[in-house]
Order: C-alpha cells, then sequence, then structure tokens
C-alpha cells in the first residue's frame, strides 16, 4: 500500500541520506527527496549494490507502492544528478567487475570490461560521484520560451536529419553547458548518435571530434594519417 511506504523504507532512505551527506553532498550531487520515484529507485538499487539491475524489475518496484506513475522510470537521471551509476546505450559504460544477469532463465555470465547490457543498470557504490558528472553544466538550462523559440527557429524539426519528430535540448559542443548559444533541436535518434563523440554547428553538421572514439573505430590507416598529422603540429608548437 502506498501509505506503508514512509515506515517501510525510512531506515535504508536515512542510511543513504547519511552517505550522501558525508560523501557526496559537497560536489552538488542531488539527494531525492523522500517519498518520490527516485528515492525508491535509489533505494532498489543500493539493496542490490554493485550488480545489474533489470529496468523492468525496478519500474515494477516502484510501481508498487507509487501506482500511479507509469512503466517507464527514468532512472538514468540519477547519474545525470552525479550517482555512480552506470547504464547501457550511448552512455558507454562497462562493467567495473565480473557480473551476470538472467535472460530467458538462462544466466549470462560478463567480463570486467564488458559494456553494460541494453535495458540494465549498475550503481558501483554510494560514496563516489560518477565519472561524468559536471553539476555546472546546466547552469544556463533553456527555460521553456528559450526552448520554445529555438524549436520555432528550427520548424519544428530535427537540426541533423531535418524531420519532425519529438525533439530534445541537444549539444552542439558536449563539453560545454546547457546555454541557449550551444543547444539545436534533436530528435532522439540523431541525439544518441551524436551523444558525446562529435561537435555539430547550428545546422547540424559535424564540424570537430569531442572525444577519440571515432578515431579509435577508424582505420589503422586514417589513424596513421592523424598520427602524422598531430606530431607535425605538436613539433610546430613545441618550436
Amino acid at each position: 500500500m502506498v501509505s506503508s511506504f514512509p515506515e517501510a523504507f525510512a531506515g535504508e532512505y536515512d542510511k543513504i541520506r547519511q552517505a550522501h551527506a558525508k560523501y557526496l553532498a559537497s560536489f552538488k550531487v542531488s539527494m531525492p527527496q523522500y517519498g518520490s520515484a527516485q528515492s525508491l529507485w535509489l533505494i532498489y538499487m543500493v539493496r542490490h549494490l554493485g550488480k545489474l539491475v533489470a529496468k523492468e524489475d525496478i519500474s515494477a518496484f516502484v510501481i508498487k507502492y507509487l501506482p500511479k506513475l507509469g512503466g517507464d522510470q527514468q532512472v538514468r537521471h540519477l547519474k545525470g544528478g552525479g550517482w555512480h551509476l552506470l547504464l547501457s546505450g550511448k552512455a558507454n559504460d562497462f562493467l567495473p567487475h565480473n557480473a551476470s544477469y538472467i535472460k530467458s532463465g538462462q544466466t549470462v555470465a560478463l567480463k570486467k570490461g564488458d559494456k553494460i547490457p541494453n535495458g540494465f543498470y549498475m550503481l558501483v557504490d554510494i560514496t563516489s560521484v560518477s565519472p561524468d558528472y559536471a553539476p555546472d553544466k546546466r547552469d544556463g538550462s533553456l527555460n521553456k520560451l528559450t526552448w520554445a523559440e529555438k524549436v520555432e527557429a528550427y520548424s519544428g524539426c530535427c537540426a541533423v536529419c531535418g524531420k519532425k519528430r519529438k525533439l530534445e535540448q541537444g549539444h552542439k559542443d558536449p563539453t560545454l553547458g546547457y546555454t541557449p548559444e550551444n543547444i539545436i533541436p534533436m530528435c532522439q535518434q540523431c541525439n544518441n548518435w551524436a551523444s558525446k563523440d562529435v561537435v555539430l554547428n547550428s545546422e547540424g553538421r559535424v564540424v570537430a571530434l569531442a572525444s577519440d572514439k571515432l578515431v579509435r573505430k577508424s582505420s589503422p590507416a586514417i589513424q596513421q594519417k592523424i598520427y602524422i598529422w598531430l606530431k607535425k603540429i605538436f613539433k610546430e608548437n613545441q618550436s
């Protein structure tokens, strides 16, 4: 029952709150309000600390106590708030140790360094901050009016593919913050593709790299060309 939620989880929540105050608060990691869906996410993840947790399992847990919520729980937002959570998909997170999960009744064993499997999360600990956390990046977040104006400037279309789809606030340069100058409307597909790896211009065209991922995926011949060019640049800068 919903009314049993406060009494049932008060002790667990308080232990998490104490760890947050001791290890995470100084890094501006967000602490969910007691009784919220986010607080249930944390309680469930802490119960399974260091283990792979299926998205549908945590959703079922939350709905049991907050039945009015939908089944699609966006647990990934804990990572956005600074918690050391590992995700599948575009987060490109890897296992810090060997782990396993159940699929179709069978145990699937994974090794340290394997990617987090699709549809799973892992909370590493509650004493360290997510390596990807940048608490000041959203200080200049767009308000609703500014975002609406931005979408209108692109005729309601994705800046990258030009299609009219549900739009997200995508970075032009993922190494910079959420300022009006650095945000363009992007559909989920294009935002997932761009991820943290490329820098886009206002027309949604790639103009630079934001990580070494594409270089690592390039052929040896291309990597050699890049190496020769960088070696030349470094030499010129040192002279």
